[in-house]
């Protein structure tokens, strides 16, 4: 199992990228849908990922809003069929072991944003769902996990 992060300036970027690459499916009316063995969610639900919280005063009033990383994220987690069919060997860490990520690497452009390694390919940055987490709670801003397994 995968859990990655996909970046990107908006909601259908990440969608495009996600059928053009072979995660989602399109069904008979076009709508996106994940393939079986990957489930993914907008981060915290809406896809907006929070940098700092805001502030209020005693009273409950806004001083300070909240701050938000720009653009939208997704969780995506390759698991069971997908990632039985996705990974190279049985020995070594996840990451390196998907044919997916190797296609990322030798497609997509590496780079650094916010202290993260990402590679950047058609308009996303994917990076590593565990550091992304790491570097919000250092923040601390909330991160995200999947609640009680996969929703497919």
């Amino acid at each position: 199992m995968i859990d990655l992060i996909l970046w990107a300036a908006d909601k259908a970027t990440i969608e495009t990228f996600a059928l053009t690459h072979g995660l989602f499916t399109a069904d008979d009316d076009g709508a996106a849908t994940a393939k079986p063995g990957v489930a993914w969610s907008w981060w915290g639900g809406t896809g907006k990922v929070l940098q700092s919280h805001g502030v209020y005063d005693q009273d409950g009033n806004e001083v300070t809003p909240p701050a938000y990383l720009g653009g939208m994220v997704a969780v995506v987690r390759l698991h069971g069929a997908f990632f039985e069919a996705d990974k190279i060997g049985d020995t070594g860490e996840q990451w390196e072991r998907s044919k997916f990520v190797r296609y990322l690497r030798d497609n997509g452009t590496s780079g650094t944003v916010i202290g993260l390694h990402f590679y950047e390919l058609d308009g996303v940055r994917i990076g590593r769902h565990d550091e992304v987490n790491a570097r919000l709670a250092e923040w601390g801003a909330p991160g995200h996990e999947f609640a009680g397994g996969v929703n497919e």
